[in-house]
């Protein structure tokens, strides 16, 4: 999937282009085939007007960057409105090896205790070190292991983790070999030096009946602001939405669906935002509570979405009738939708976008609130910022700091510890910190 940055109406003040680090996700490209069925019942919210009309395909803005003959992030000759960011010295700091990583994740009240999962569908315990120290992990002992169930065939695998907020339950969301998908809950006990997670099945708390294909899962779980469990999940698989559950309110997928964990509906699924294609990663800015989206494309656009906190509830992406502001499908376009906050084009390089973090840490100052994401096809990092007014765009950051520069590398996902720090997980097992340069 390629990138070209638009002006939108919302849009984005800086864009800066980070790092060398190789970027791929567990994404895209598959056949597809059956209907669907959820065995959670559907939605319980029939969709509501989203705050923004979707325009039709972007003329304005910026121009598509060129792609470097390496496959990095490009530079850029675009105006730079902020500066900021084309400052920014980073590098990353191989720090743990595990196998085929796709989630890193704080344990909330244990800042010394990150859960790594293992997309084969085991979960370690991770110690984190300063420095160049490595992390301490026992790869040897999971604390769970769910490979006995876990499918990890095209995309799928164990996707998705999410504390509570007390840290003593941790939800999980993998495929099964019988196309399902599903999240479970389980306790966390130990001591603080040692947690442990039960084994057997664990809590059922959702489960999805998907179509017989092996991509477009989704599979990504958040703890809300308002304490509330977030989860996505994708069209269900094939190219261009055959199924047409994109604007199908009585399906959960192409879905971010909010469950609630407190009250007598626990476990009951809302829908909190339609019309995505595969959010590969959100997340929400620990500053602001606003939305982040990593909506990876079909053929021609890569899109993130930012949804202001408070305006989430009812969104609607525009899947499949718009792919970014393309129209795909002109008869499925929904009346009203958001239009993504960036966009980068297939024809340009990029091809699967990683949705990545707001950065709130302490370590790279000049990188506070800036949203750091990855694609799959580009070598590298990209971050920027929004105000909602304008887009600018930065410029590559100098990669020799980068480990494993000459190594092809796919940047699966991205993850944060108790302090706000910035992990990348690479394809092939490796678990980066991202340090000042």
């Amino acid at each position: 999937m390629t990138t070209k940055p638009w002006l939108h109406g919302l849009a984005v003040v800086a864009a800066g282009l980070l790092l060398g680090a190789c970027s791929t996700a567990g994404h895209d490209t598959t056949p597809a085939a059956a209907g669907s069925t959820t065995k959670a019942g559907g939605t319980t919210d029939a969709p509501v007007t989203t705050v923004l009309e979707a325009p039709g395909p972007g003329t304005g803005g910026l121009r598509t960057p060129a792609t470097l003959p390496n496959g990095n992030f490009p530079p850029t000759d675009q105006p730079r409105r902020s500066g900021k960011l084309a400052k920014v010295q980073v590098k990353l700091t191989e720090v743990a090896h595990v196998a085929a990583p796709t989630v890193l994740l704080a344990r909330p009240g244990h800042p010394d205790q990150l859960f790594i999962a293992e997309r084969a569908g085991k979960v370690l315990l991770a110690h984190p070190a300063t420095g160049s120290t490595p992390f301490r992990v026992d790869t040897a002992h999971p604390l769970l292991d769910l490979s006995d169930v876990v499918s990890t065939a095209g995309e799928e695998g164990l996707l998705g983790l999410a504390f509570d907020r007390s840290g003593t339950t941790l939800y999980v969301s993998y495929d099964i070999e019988s196309d399902d998908t599903r999240v479970v809950s389980y306790p966390v006990g130990g001591t603080s030096a040692a947690p442990t997670i039960a084994g057997g099945h664990g809590t059922p708390v959702l489960a999805v009946d998907q179509p017989d294909e092996t991509n477009h899962k989704g599979g990504d779980l958040q703890l809300g602001p308002d304490g509330a469990l977030y989860f996505g999940l994708g069209d269900g698989g094939n190219e261009g939405d055959p199924h047409q559950f994109g604007q199908n309110p009585k399906t959960l997928l192409s879905k971010i669906l909010r469950i609630d964990l407190t009250h007598a509906s626990a476990g009951r699924p809302e829908t909190f935002i339609s019309g995505v294609r595969n959010p590969w990663r959100f997340t929400f800015d620990t500053g602001t509570g606003d939305l982040w989206i990593g909506d990876v494309g079909q053929s021609a656009v890569e899109e993130v979405d930012r949804i202001p906190a408070g305006k989430g509830a009812g969104a609607n992406l525009g899947w499949s009738g718009y792919e970014g502001t393309r129209v795909f499908e002109p008869s499925r376009r929904p009346a009203r939708s958001v239009p993504p906050l960036y966009e980068m084009l297939h024809d340009t390089g990029a091809c699967a976008l990683t949705g990545g973090w707001v950065y709130r840490g302490h370590a790279i100052p000049s990188l506070v609130g800036a949203y750091v994401f990855a694609d799959f096809c580009l070598r590298g990092l990209a971050a920027l910022r929004s105000d909602g007014s304008r887009t600018s765009q930065g410029t590559v950051i100098d990669e020799s700091g980068l480990a494993h520069t000459d190594t092809a590398v796919n940047v699966e996902s991205l993850g944060t510890d108790a302090a706000g720090e910035l992990y990348a997980l690479g394809l092939e097992g490796q678990v980066w910190r991202l340090d000042p340069a």
